[in-house]
Formats: structure tokens, C-alpha cells, sequence
């Protein structure tokens, strides 16, 4: 394996990016897996927590995203403790 550096801000995007995808694919055609997202927010969080990233700006930008994209309705149903974390709360 090579020895690459990673920036923190850099594994940030990476589970930005992935966990944009999963929501993506779950509203693809006006489907609403809501559990679907659930866990994909869960999955990042969790990566969030193995790397120290602050998961709280991970979730402002998705939520950002959401808003842009039309589908923050969808991330307002998954009703999950994983939403209602703060700023404050995730900061490191």
C-alpha cells in the first residue's frame, strides 16, 4: 500500500461525497427509502467519528444539499437522533 498523506478536510469530502450518493440514489425517481438513508447517515457518522471529523458540518453541508436539491424533505422524515445533532454537540 502506498504512503500516501490525506488531509482531514480530504476524508471529509470523501464521506460527504459518499454518503450524498446513497441519498441520492434513494430519492432517484421520487423514491423515499427512508431506512435507506437512515443507515447511510448513520455510515457516515460513523466514519466521521473514525477519522475525527466533525460530523455536524459533514451533516450542514448534506442538509445544504438537501435544500438545493429538493429533497430535504426526504432527510426531515428520517426522524433520527443522527439529525438533531448540533454544531456544538459535534464539534472536536
Amino acid at each position: 500500500m502506498a504512503l500516501d498523506v490525506y488531509f482531514r478536510e480530504d476524508v471529509a469530502n470523501v464521506i460527504r461525497a459518499n454518503v450524498l450518493s446513497c441519498i441520492l440514489a434513494a430519492a432517484a425517481n421520487g423514491a423515499r427509502n427512508v431506512e435507506f438513508v437512515r443507515g447511510a447517515l448513520a455510515l457516515g457518522q460513523a466514519n466521521s467519528i473514525a477519522f475525527g471529523i466533525d460530523w455536524a458540518g459533514v451533516l450542514d453541508d448534506l442538509q445544504v444539499q438537501a435544500r438545493l436539491g429538493g429533497w430535504h424533505d426526504l432527510l426531515k422524515n428520517v426522524r433520527s437522533p443522527i439529525l438533531s445533532v448540533t454544531r456544538n454537540e459535534g464539534a472536536k
